[in-house]
């Protein structure tokens, strides 16, 4: 198993297709002219403020030419990708993906598409200037844990990036094969005015423009992992689940107040777990191990470590809670499934050895060769 790998689009700067087709298929013979997939997708209905769609997601079975934001969702992982507002400037022209919604709205005539997924959608240019993004920024850890709880809240691609400016929409209206490539972006015998323009041997017509709106978006697609059969259920509590890719820990509570608490509580217990596996691993590398465990079981390197591998340990499935009547009220417990990646496995490694370096410093009881023991284990885990 491994982490979910969540990126955002940096700049919608390098979305631009200008320049990048060379030979696109329909080009010269019958059909539609077609170009490859564009990166952003015209909105259905543009407004001032598109912060509410950022992390809404697309299920995989809206078709290519359905596709926008009227679409979208939120889900319990939307909350894991949150909207900021990043100035932007600059002159554009791309090809865009716009729904048959979009074009039918406005009565649009148009002999160009661009490739989705599975099928063609229609294919516009925009000539805009550019005003405001807003990105979404991601809680990898979050989105990565939640899409792993629940495959089903993450379907398909989630709206990444929204841009806003003021611009054009033109449309193919007919075709000239006989124009050739412009050079430049213009044509020296065939005359460019606000309302058409030629390029890739189409006419393109002015359709409507917009004034400082969001008006398009750009997808990231996340792959929920298949559930593996040993996860399901809480099987794993009594068998743990084996993988090649990292080693799987399981963390019980001890009694809480309530569930959010013997949650954390039982994170805690699985990151002990995974300490008390590192130590050892430590140990063998070593011959000084007495004055290594007594430090290794020191209050302030289990708390220092612990709080260190918080970051690299994934928590894939819990388990419960159990709720028992208490004397002062109701007490729960829970049990959690926790993962430690073989890639993360070094980091964790000398995490743990930092704080023993500073512990066994401390307590005076640190020498040269142990030192070096404690340094050369991270690279022999």
């Amino acid at each position: 198993m491994k982490s979910l790998h969540v990126v955002v689009v940096g700049s919608f700067a390098v979305f631009s297709l200008a320049g990048c087709v060379k030979q696109v298929p329909g080009q010269g013979g019958p059909g539609p002219f077609i170009y490859p997939r564009a990166a952003l997708i015209v909105r259905s209905a543009f407004d001032s403020d598109a912060s509410s769609i950022i992390g809404s997601f697309i299920p995989d079975s809206v078709a290519d030419d359905e596709v926008n934001e009227s679409q979208s969702m939120r889900t319990r992982c939307s909350k894991y990708i949150k909207p900021k507002k990043v100035a932007a400037g600059g002159e554009y022209e791309d090809v865009f993906a716009a729904s048959s919604g979009f074009g039918g709205k406005i009565g649009m005539q148009n002999i160009a598409q661009v490739k989705g997924e599975r099928s063609t959608t229609m294919a516009l240019r925009i000539k805009y200037n550019a005003s405001e993004t807003l990105k979404g920024e991601v809680d990898e850890v979050g989105l990565d844990q939640c899409c792993r709880a629940a495959p089903n809240q993450c379907p398909g691609r989630y709206i990444s990036e929204v841009i806003a400016g003021d611009g054009r929409i033109f449309s193919a209206t007919s075709r000239d094969d006989s124009v050739g490539v412009e050079a430049q972006g213009t044509f020296k015998t065939i005359p460019i005015s606000g309302d058409a323009f030629y390029r890739d041997g189409l006419k393109w017509e002015r359709q409507i423009d917009f004034k400082n709106q969001y008006f398009a978006f750009a997808t990231k697609r996340v792959v929920a992992p298949v559930v593996d059969p040993q996860l399901e259920g809480c099987r794993w509590v009594n068998q743990l689940p084996q993988s090649l890719d990292g080693k799987y820990y399981v963390g019980i509570s001890s009694a809480a107040i309530d569930e959010s608490a013997a949650f954390e509580n039982a994170k805690l217990k699985a990151r002990q777990e995974i300490i008390r596996d590192l130590g050892e691993s430590i140990s063998q590398s070593s011959s000084s191990s007495t004055a290594l465990n007594a430090a290794a079981t020191s209050d302030t390197v289990v708390k220092t470590t612990s709080e260190g591998i918080s970051r690299l340990v994934e928590f894939p499935r819990r388990c419960g809670p159990e709720v028992r009547e208490g004397l002062n009220g109701n007490q729960y417990t829970m049990k959690v499934l926790a993962y430690l990646p073989n890639e993360q496995r070094k980091a964790a490694l000398r995490i743990q050895v930092t704080s023993l370096i500073e512990k066994l410093r401390k307590d005076g009881t640190l020498t040269a060769p142990l030192e070096k023991e404690l340094k050369d284990s991270i690279d022999n885990p």
